[in-house]
């Protein structure tokens, strides 16, 4: 029999209503945050988290080295850090193209000799890939033959799209590994036809990827943050014994794989607001080329930037080249020389030039000419050719005027019609390491102190500062209390001074100071040797720097001038003005800036 249920009471009901609307209120709030509710974010259920493309802080590094880790969320992890610091660009570098060997087995060896775990899997029925590519140029005809290889090692590999030719390039997957092959005739690799009949010598180029797309997954954050990215163009292999210039031996087959590649970027990666370039991956020594026209290195920059240009229109090129400045190396390279070089390289189409600022290397000093006969940095003695001597003794010049070199090329080249914008890479590391931070290196992460130094001597000159790299040295403590990029961000609002030059307003001389972190409530000390050789100091309240004259490239994202009456009268001949600034926040610039008086 049933049984009647008894009727509820008003209280009951009441409180039966608000636990119906309280539930109802919390699938409501559930739903939202699983939607993406605050502006197209990722589901609450997302495993790298949510995405936040606000700046926490401004620092003048906007642009970082990025390289694959094993992290899954790795990409979103490091952009929306850098984000954090006012990062706005990424750039990550190509797959090194290395010519190889197999043994007796047909297994690709390294260079050293042993075989190559990479490749280990790269097997079909039984065959390794070189004995399945051999038997492939053998079916079509008996007289063909490999006799080059190539391995390629690269996290994304080439989309399904690269595929020139059914039969002569292969693509498999083997557990988390995506293997490719191709086979490329030796006499004409760029346009070779498809056909394995004619009796020729092949190329066996083979590449060994993940089945992650990480350009992808970079670029895909990338687009939600705003930022903007350099993908890596392929390293061409290098001479065994001058590594640091490309083997013209191997050059053709590389560059028709350099234009397999950007075939397939153009494809794979061209639908992306964020792909704002290429990264020139090989780098080059400045200097002053005697016949820059037969120099290879800057032979292959042009036939590589030449293929960016037919199949990426609209994408830049940027190069970061280097400079060594030491006298021991037998080859001194002045600024004069480094300005030459400058040239040639923009000459190769090059769209944007960020010399490498060599102190992580120890290539290159912090210093002003007054300090050169000072002892060398403690960091930078046990580098190669430094030791324990006077600036003076080890470099020829400081890396300040470098930039401002660097800068005059950029402005002669801009009089021939060769528009090219100059940035800066500062080094985000050490010579030497005290301690485990990045795996790929011995070198060390530095200090903040150290790179607003860095900051300050690529100065006004450049248009934008990035760094190498992100991965170990920004994100590693190394025995200490914070990542680099934590001292960033706790002492973002510390003034960085970045340039001086004597300047007169309204009938009035002064100095006209530039740098980051300025402001109203700013103070400048000024201190200076008089006609007696006295040291004087004053303390002066700046006025805001004039507006720019018409034409006048605008200064980097961040940098202020300040504009302080300072008299010529009175100072000694060949002395120096040593500026400090004190902003509103209370904070002093780590570092000194001195103008020549």
């Amino acid at each position: 029999m049933l049984r009647r249920a008894a009727p509820l009471s008003a209280g009951r009901v009441l409180l039966l209503s608000a636990v119906l609307w309280l539930l109802v209120g919390s699938v409501i709030l559930l739903a939202g945050v699983l939607s993406g509710a605050d502006g197209g974010g990722p589901r609450a259920s997302d495993p790298c988290g949510p995405r936040d493309s606000r700046p926490a802080v401004s620092y003048p590094v906007s642009g970082f080295w990025l390289f694959p880790d094993n992290d899954p969320c790795g990409p979103r992890k490091a952009l929306r850090a850098m984000r954090r610091i006012s990062g706005d660009t990424v750039i990550t570098s190509g797959p090194q193209i290395e010519a190889r060997q197999v043994d007796m087995d047909g297994r690709l060896l390294r260079p050293d000799g042993s075989v190559d775990p990479a490749f280990k899997a790269c097997a079909r029925d039984g065959r390794t890939c070189y004995q399945a590519a051999l038997e492939a140029v053998r079916s079509g005809n008996p007289a063909n033959s490999i006799t080059q290889i190539y391995a390629v090692g690269s996290r994304d590999g080439l989309g399904p799209g690269a595929l020139r030719c059914p039969g002569q390039d292969v693509r498999f997957t083997v557990g988390s590994q995506v293997f490719q092959r191709m086979l490329l005739p030796v006499d004409d690799p760029a346009g070779g036809a498809c056909d394995l009949r004619a009796g020729r010598a092949y190329a066996l180029v083979l590449i060994a990827a993940s089945t992650s797309d990480w350009t992808n997954e970079v670029l895909t954050e990338a687009d939600a943050l705003g930022m903007k990215v350099f993908v890596g163009l392929p390293a061409l292999p290098r001479q065994p014994q001058q590594t640091w210039n490309v083997d013209t031996g191997h050059r053709d087959v590389a560059l028709a794989l350099n234009r397999v590649l950007l075939k397939d970027y153009a494809s794979r990666l061209g639908g992306r607001a964020s792909f704002a370039g290429v990264y020139q991956t090989f780098e080059v020594r400045l200097r002053r080329w005697s016949q820059p026209s037969q120099e290879v290195n800057l032979q292959a920059y042009a036939a590589q930037h030449a293929a960016v240009r037919e199949l990426l229109p609209g994408r830049k090129i940027l190069v970061s080249p280097y400079w060594d400045t030491r006298k021991k190396t037998g080859d001194v390279t002045g600024p004069d020389a480094v300005a030459a070089g400058i040239k040639e390289v923009a000459r190769t189409g090059a769209d944007i030039i960020a010399p490498q600022d060599g102190r992580g290397t120890g290539k290159g000093a912090l210093y002003w000419d007054h300090e050169a006969d000072k002892p060398v940095d403690p960091r930078l003695r046990p580098v190669e050719r430094v030791g324990a001597v006077t600036y003076r003794q080890a470099y020829a010049a400081p890396i300040s005027a470098y930039y401002a070199a660097a800068a005059r090329a950029r402005s002669e080249l801009a009089r021939e019609g060769r528009v090219m914008e100059l940035w800066a890479n500062v080094e985000g590391f050490e010579p030497a390491s005290t301690g485990p931070c990045d795996p790929g290196t011995a070198r060390g992460r530095t200090d903040k102190v150290r790179l607003d130094q860095a900051v300050m001597a690529a100065g006004a000159q450049v248009g934008k500062v990035v760094s190498f790299k992100w991965n170990g040295l920004y994100t590693c403590r190394e025995n200490r209390p914070s990542s680099l990029a934590d001292e960033i961000t706790a002492d973002a609002t510390r003034p960085i001074l970045a340039g001086a030059v004597r300047s007169s307003r309204e009938g009035q001389r002064g100095v006209l100071v530039r740098g980051y972190q300025l402001g109203d409530g700013s103070s400048v000390t000024l201190t200076w040797q008089d006609d007696h050789r006295r040291e004087q100091s004053r303390i002066v309240r700046p006025m805001p720097g004039p507006p720019p004259p018409p034409g006048a490239s605008p200064l980097p994202a961040g940098m202020r001038e300040l504009w302080v009456p300072f008299p010529d009268t009175g100072l000694a001949r060949g002395s120096w003005i040593h500026i400090d600034v004190v902003n509103a926040s209370g904070k002093v610039a780590s570092n000194r800036y001195s103008l020549r008086s």
